[in-house]
């Protein structure tokens, strides 16, 4: 456990340098979501709203831009859900890989981490560690303003389990993808190329997902992105794809400690 030495020391100076971004990110991402929902219902409200929205969700063009709408009877909760999943997923993966860069390859770059593994008693592994935790806290915000700000909007057709899902499964799509920041970090020399490779692999889950659900839908699962289309929120509320996604993040994250332990200094 001496690798780890004074991983909390450094999550407190890493909050303490982003709190400025975390909140000005929560209040955008979380804020945003809250709002829209608010306002949902005004705009998609009525049986004529729904239907006309629903057909044109269902279009090719739609479907490869926010993924598939479930088929059958159509609420407002439904209709949000669909429209805002994929798209607020997006949002909090740049997010995460804002902050997983600066917290590590970033944080190398600079020398602070070299200063601090030469100067104090500090972890060889505390800095990713410290890293994955300000991640979790930062996700566990946006669950937390998302899901009550969610339950008070209380749209047509929404539920309790449906609504904290819905801010689980975003957070967790966002966290498991900075996870995936974090060995990028390790492999290549510089925060801008971490930033080409993170992208790089968010265009490719974006594609594949893209592909699949005009496609063929049940190949969406392939993609890490596609998973949050099968939480099916406010139909099924499938929690399954959100263990994944966290299995996934956990994995990333064993990934990466051990290219941390493995590199030179």
């Amino acid at each position: 456990m001496e690798q780890y030495t004074q991983t909390l020391a450094l999550l407190k100076a890493n909050l303490k340098r982003d709190w400025f971004k975390i909140i000005g990110w929560l209040v955008v991402l979380a804020g945003v979501f809250v709002a829209v929902a608010a306002k949902f219902d005004s705009i998609y409200g009525t049986p004529k709203q729904i239907a006309a929205i629903g057909s044109t969700l269902r279009s090719k063009a739609m479907v490869a831009l926010v993924g598939n709408v479930p088929s059958g009877h159509l609420t407002t909760a439904l209709i949000f859900a669909s429209e805002m999943a994929v798209f607020w997923g997006l949002f909090i993966i740049i997010f995460n890989y804002t902050l997983a860069v600066g917290a590590s390859r970033g944080q190398e770059e600079s020398g602070l981490t070299e200063m601090i593994l030469g100067g104090h008693p500090v972890g060889r592994l505390a800095p990713i560690l410290a890293a994955a935790l300000e991640l979790l806290i930062a996700n566990v915000g946006f669950v937390l303003i998302t899901g009550f700000g969610t339950l008070i909007a209380d749209m047509p057709g929404s539920d309790v389990n449906g609504t904290w899902l819905a801010a689980v499964a975003i957070a967790a799509v966002g966290w498991a993808f900075g996870m995936i920041s974090l060995i990028f970090s390790q492999l290549v020399a510089d925060s801008h190329n971490v930033a080409m490779y993170n992208y790089a692999f968010l265009g490719i889950a974006y594609l594949i997902r893209m592909v699949t659900d005009v496609s063929n839908p049940k190949y969406t699962w392939i993609s890490p992105l596609g998973w949050l289309e099968k939480t099916q929120i406010y139909r099924h509320n499938n929690w399954f794809p959100v263990l994944l996604l966290i299995a996934l993040g956990v994995v990333a994250f064993l990934i990466a400690i051990i290219l941390e332990a493995v590199q030179d200094l």
